[in-house]
Parts: C-alpha cells; structure tokens; sequence
C-alpha cells in the first residue's frame, strides 16, 4: 500500500521534470550527450508486454520489455487501494532507436552495434474508490524520460555518447468491476500515457497545481505524525 509521502514524492518529482524540460526547450545540446526534447509517443501495455513509443526533433524510439511490472490495477486490485500509474525499464530487451536517420537496433545485452534503451514514467498514485461500482475513467499528468546508451556501439553515430529524453503528458485510465469471479474488485480497462508537446503555459500551470497537491500532501502527512503518540 502507498502512503500519503509516497504521493508527495511523486508530485515533487513530476513537477520538478515538468519544469526542466520547459527550461531546456529551447536549445539542444550537440556534445557527446544529447539531449532532446519528447515531443509526441506513448507508453502502455499490449497484452503483457509494455511497450513504449517516443519521438522528438531527428529522434525517434521503440522498446518493448515483456518483464515489466504491471501499474495501474492491470490485474486487478482491491477497493480503496492506492495503485501505481507510474512506469519503468531500465534495459528493454528489443526496440530500435533512429536518430538524424540512423536506425539503430536495442538490446539489454552486450551486443556489438546495438544500443540501449530504458524509460521511466512517473504519474501520481490513483486511489481507487472504496466501493466497486459502475465503470468509471481518469486521466492525470505525467513526466517521462529515457536514455539510450552507446556502450557497445561507441561508432554508430561519431560524436554521440548518449541520448537523453525527456517530456511531459497525459495519462487515461478506464476501470470497472472485476467480473463475476471478484464482483467486490476493481480491474483495468484500458490505460494509456500520452506524450504531448510541451507549451510552456501549460506546463507552468500543471507544475503549479501538482506542486500545491504537493504541499497539500506533505501537511496533511506533518499533521497525521504531530497527532501520532
């Protein structure tokens, strides 16, 4: 079960991102670590594979990882739990990633002439409701970032050591009642996280209101220990 801190961190987190990928918008580092802005993609699961999709200028990415951890009530979970709607691989066993044109393939083992990939995507926590009802839908923002590593492919593009992403966007979620078999359970539908480009309007307010959740969160937690023996 995750505590309140739990979703104060997460906040802190999305929030933080949020305004560094507005900082760094503009300008595109071209040394030996590059640095690009997500512009568009998205990350879910196919069956039991998650798979994740990013782009952004001259970049383009592809990891599918069937090892993954499934988030957001994906099998099922009780009501009233407090459920993960964030997400990580931190080597995708396939993929490809082609940047300024050069298709290069993934793996998560040394292999000569292949890449690395790995992401993570950090959304808020979701309470589910405390009583199994009718269907119902959410959505909520998130942050991304992921890197692709050269490790062991140190000559596929000269100059580049790494390449580093980051973004922000918007995270659905549909669920519903388990089903006859767990009638007092709720059960994903449907999950999907966005990537959208970033305006920096829009994320100044997102930030905004996730960093006020924050600090809603982090004195609701201070009040709870001042009240604790």
């Amino acid at each position: 079960m995750l505590a309140i801190h739990h979703l104060a961190t997460a906040v802190g987190r999305i929030a933080s991102l949020m305004l560094g990928v507005m900082l760094s918008w503009p300008a595109m580092a071209w040394a030996d670590a590059v640095t690009v802005p997500l512009t568009g993609g998205t990350t879910g699961f196919n069956g039991g594979t998650l798979e994740f999709r990013a782009t952004g200028p001259d970049v383009a990415m592809f990891g599918a990882d069937p090892f993954a951890f499934p988030a957001a009530c994906h099998d099922g979970c009780a009501p009233g739990s407090v459920v993960t709607a964030s997400l990580r691989t931190d080597f995708a066993p396939i993929g490809s990633v082609t940047y300024h044109g050069i298709l290069l393939p993934v793996n998560d083992a040394p292999v000569p002439g292949f890449v690395t990939l790995s992401w993570n995507v950090v959304a808020a926590p979701i309470v589910m409701p405390s009583v199994v009802g009718g269907p119902f839908t959410i959505s909520e923002p998130f942050s991304v970032t992921d890197h692709v590593g050269f490790n062991f492919c140190q000559n596929c593009i000269p100059g580049v050591s790494s390449i580093d992403g980051s973004g922000v966007g918007i995270a659905t979620f549909s669920f519903a009642p388990f089903g006859p078999s767990f009638p007092n359970d709720w059960i994903q539908t449907s999950a999907a996280w966005t990537i959208m480009t970033p305006e920096p309007s829009a994320i100044m307010l997102v930030a905004t209101v996730l960093g006020g959740l924050g600090v809603c969160a982090w004195r609701h937690l201070r009040f709870r220990r001042s009240l604790a023996p």
